[in-house]
C-alpha cells in the first residue's frame, strides 16, 4: 500500500493493540485520524480550548498589572522632577541598576557616593559631557534606591525583636549601614549591632555612646573611641567586663577601674597589673564579687581586711588567700562566723578545732560537713545544726 508507511512500535492508545499501529496512515497533530472515535476528538479539543482560554485570561491580568505599575513609575517620575531640574533617565530594575554600575569603571566612585548621598561633583570633570549625564542619572538612581532602602529598614526595625537587630543591619545594603539614622535607631535597640555599622559610624561618638550604653560589649567594635574616657566609663558602667575592650591606657585610670569594679567585680581581671595592687580597687572589686580576689596582687591576697571583705561576699573566696591566713586561727575563726562555707578552705589543723567548727556551723549548718575528725557526729554540734536547719540529717 503506498499510503503506509514504517514506523517504530508504540503503545497502542487506550488498550488498542500495538500491532494495529504498524500500518496507521501518516496524521498530523490534532486531525481527527488521531483518535479512534469523534468523542475522544471532541474531549481533546475541548480541553485544549479550556487551556487557551485559561492562558488568555492571565495575559490580560499581566497587561492591566503592568499598566498599574507603568502608570505608578510615572507618578513618581513627575514627582522626582520637582526635586530634581534635570531630566530623568528611563527607568531601570535594581539588577539593571547594578550592572550599569559594573560594567562603568569611570562611575563606580561615584555611584558609591551615591549611595551614601555624598556625590562628589569634582569627580565628573575630566569625563565628557555625555558620560558626566551617565554617572549623574545613575548616581540619582542609587540614591532613590537607598531611600527606599532606608525608609524598609526603618519599618522592618520598628517590628524586630531586640536580638534580630544584629541580622537585620547585617543584611541591609551599604546604602543603610552608612546611614546615621539607620545605625543609630539600631544601635539603642541592640548595642552590638555597631559590629556591622560603616566604618565612618564606628568613629562617631553619639553613634558609639548609644551602642555602648545598651550593650558595655559594643566597644570592641568602636576602633578609635576605645580610648576615650566618656565612652569607655559609660562601656564599663553598662557592663564592667567592657573594661577588657577598652584602651591600655584606661585600663591604667583608677576611675575608670573603680567604675568596673562596681558593676562586676570579675573586671578586676582586665586592670592594670598596677591596680590590681591597689587596696581601693580591689576592695570595690571583691565586695562586688568576692572570687575576684584570684585576681588581686599577692600582698593583698595576705590583707585581713582584704580576704575578709571577700569571704563575706562568697565563702569560697578564702581559697584564694595566702596559706598565712588559712592557718592563722583567729583571722578564720572570725571569718567563718561571718561565712560557714570558709572552712573548707581553712587549714586542716583548725577543721579540728570544736571552736572555729561550732562557729561555722552556727552560720551555716552545711559546713559541718567539713569538720574533721570525730566533730562530725560531735552531739553538740550535731545539735547546733539540727537547730538552726530545722531537719539537718548526716
Amino acid at each position: 500500500d503506498a499510503q503506509t508507511v514504517p514506523c517504530y512500535p508504540v503503545q497502542g492508545r487506550r488498550g488498542q493493540p500495538a500491532a494495529s499501529m504498524w500500518n496507521r496512515p501518516p496524521t498530523s497533530p490534532g486531525s481527527k485520524a488521531m483518535f479512534s472515535g469523534s468523542c475522544e476528538f471532541e474531549a481533546w479539543a475541548t480541553e485544549l480550548q479550556h487551556h487557551l482560554d485559561a492562558l488568555s485570561r492571565r495575559l490580560v491580568l499581566e497587561q492591566r498589572r503592568s499598566a498599574a505599575l507603568a502608570k505608578q513609575n510615572e507618578l513618581l517620575r513627575q514627582e522626582l522632577k520637582l526635586w530634581f531640574p534635570h531630566a530623568l533617565p528611563p527607568r531601570k530594575t535594581r539588577a539593571g541598576i547594578q550592572r550599569g554600575w559594573m560594567e562603568t569603571p569611570e562611575s563606580k566612585k561615584e555611584m558609591q557616593d551615591a549611595s551614601v548621598g555624598c556625590i562628589d561633583t569634582s569627580r565628573l570633570s575630566p569625563l565628557g559631557h555625555d558620560q558626566k549625564e551617565i554617572c549623574r542619572h545613575s548616581a540619582l538612581e542609587q540614591w532613590v534606591l537607598a531611600v527606599d532602602d532606608r525608609q524598609h529598614f526603618l519599618e522592618q526595625l520598628s517590628t524586630r525583636f531586640m536580638d534580630e537587630v544584629h541580622f537585620l543591619l547585617k543584611d541591609a545594603s551599604p546604602a543603610v549601614q552608612a546611614d546615621r539614622e539607620c545605625v543609630l535607631a539600631a544601635c539603642r535597640k541592640f548595642g552590638t549591632a555597631l559590629a556591622d555599622a560603616n566604618i565612618t559610624l564606628k568613629a562617631d561618638k553619639e553613634v558609639v555612646m548609644a551602642a555602648v550604653q545598651q550593650d558595655g560589649w559594643a566597644l570592641q567594635f568602636a576602633e578609635r573611641l576605645k580610648a576615650d574616657k566618656e565612652v569607655a566609663m559609660a562601656a564599663v558602667q553598662h557592663d564592667g567586663w567592657a573594661l577588657q575592650f577598652a584602651d591600655n591606657t584606661l585600663r591604667m585610670d583608677k576611675e575608670v577601674a573603680m567604675t568596673a569594679m562596681q558593676q562586676d567585680g570579675w573586671a578586676l581581671q582586665f586592670a592594670d597589673d598596677a591596680l590590681k595592687a591597689d587596696k581601693e580597687v580591689v576592695m570595690a572589686a571583691v565586695q562586688q564579687h568576692g572570687p575576684s580576689l584570684e585576681f588581686a596582687d599577692n600582698t593583698l591576697k595576705a590583707d585581713n581586711e582584704v580576704v575578709m571583705a571577700a569571704t563575706t561576699s562568697k565563702g569560697s573566696s578564702f581559697q584564694f588567700a595566702d596559706d598565712s591566713l588559712k592557718a592563722d586561727r583567729a583571722f578564720v575563726l572570725a571569718c567563718v562566723a561571718m561565712n560557714g562555707s570558709a572552712l573548707e578552705f581553712a587549714h586542716d589543723m583548725l577543721k579540728t578545732d570544736k571552736e572555729i567548727v561550732m562557729a561555722a556551723t552556727a552560720s551555716e549548718p552545711c559546713s559541718l560537713k567539713f569538720a574533721k575528725g570525730d566533730l562530725c557526729q560531735d552531739p553538740e554540734c550535731l545539735k547546733a545544726a539540727e537547730r538552726l536547719k530545722g531537719i539537718y540529717k548526716w
